[in-house]
């Protein structure tokens, strides 16, 4: 039963960050249009931070 429950919850993380991540691509994908590459990979850099910080904080 335990089993069970540890990787229904661990679905439901991998879901939530998958979204997460979805849209933190997409929002950087068009605020970063037009800009240098090295603003680019800076806006990536942070979006992909954050969603460790957030999957860290919130489900662990």
């Amino acid at each position: 039963m335990h089993v069970q429950e540890a990787r229904t919850r661990e679905e439901r993380i991998e879901q939530v960050v998958a979204i997460v991540s979805t849209v933190l691509v997409l929002g950087l994908f068009f605020m970063t249009a037009g800009r240098g590459m090295v603003e680019g990979i800076v806006a990536y850099a942070v979006g992909g931070a954050l969603v460790w910080f957030l999957a860290k904080r919130l489900f662990f």
